[in-house]
């Protein structure tokens, strides 16, 4: 049994990130550095995230539990108060990396597409970002959650269940950085820290330290949504987190002036704010026991 699953172990490493590094370098990364926009990847960037749960899959074939795959990858439709709650925690954590951003010498204004809408609209900023944070909310519960359920069925289906005996912290911890590290190519390339914001929100970053930031960013992240994985029951919750999370970080990111290792949508302040919710949701975890 103990070979088995480390060959199932094998297998899901060899899918999710085998496969993806590989689109990575022949498909996508040459996008991103020509002068085709950021657009172009799109289709690419949502086939490669199938691919940690193509690796779920292949993995329970090998280790025999296939047949269990709905209980193994936490296939069960959650409470709503677990779905409500999964907006309110990414969108609180965004908002209170806004005053974090500032404490780390930022500047909260509008910039980028966000500073270009609002001048050519005419419409107050504070509606123009309210009406954003909506649809970025309403399609990441929807459609958005659908596209990351393909991420979730791996890290907080297949790995959750193969880490869960660790316990919450280390578990998500884990996840976390293994999560961060599959994105690390197109991380190290600017994804995130330059594009697609481009340059008019303040300096960008690429390579090693973009991609220490990116991790920082998600082991914080990865211990609050395993917390929410467990409380709830249900992979389908922590999709629609991370749903919301692509729904919204961009908007977030227009409304900080500052470099962007700083700087919503992945900076320090992100990793701060999801440092943060992730030590209130374990007191809260605590009192509710």
């Amino acid at each position: 049994m103990g070979r088995r699953r480390a060959a199932a172990i094998i297998v899901y490493a060899a899918v999710a990130y085998g496969a993806a590094y590989t689109l990575d370098y022949t498909l996508i990364l040459p996008r991103m550095q020509g002068p085709r926009n950021s657009l172009s990847i799109l289709p690419l960037l949502l086939a490669r995230m199938t691919l940690p749960a193509a690796g779920a899959f292949a993995a329970l074939a090998v280790d025999g539990s296939l047949r269990e795959w709905r209980r193994r990858l936490g296939l069960s439709m959650p409470r709503k108060v677990w779905v409500g709650l999964a907006i309110a925690v990414v969108v609180g954590a965004y908002t209170v990396s806004l005053p974090i951003s500032v404490l780390l010498g930022t500047r909260m204004a509008p910039c980028g597409a966000l500073e270009a809408m609002a001048q050519d609209s005419g419409m107050p900023a504070a509606i123009l970002v309210a009406l954003l944070l909506a649809a970025g909310i309403a399609a990441g519960a929807t459609v958005n959650a659908f596209a990351a359920l393909g991420e979730e069925l791996g890290w907080r289906g297949y790995l959750h269940d193969r880490l869960r005996g660790l316990g919450v912290g280390p578990a998500g911890l884990a996840v976390g950085v293994a999560w961060a590290l599959w994105h690390a190519p197109l991380v190290a390339a600017g994804y995130n820290y330059v594009l697609p914001l481009g340059g008019s929100c303040g300096a960008g970053a690429r390579g090693a330290v973009a991609v220490g930031v990116f991790t920082l960013t998600l082991a914080g992240l990865g211990i609050v949504l395993e917390a929410l994985r467990r409380w709830s029951g249900s992979v389908y919750v922590t999709a629609v987190a991370h749903g919301t999370m692509n729904g919204v970080a961009g908007l977030y990111a227009l409304l900080v002036d500052g470099p962007r290792l700083v700087a919503p949508p992945a900076g320090l302040s992100v990793a701060a704010a999801f440092a943060v919710t992730a030590l209130a949701l374990a007191v809260w975890g605590r009192a509710r026991l």
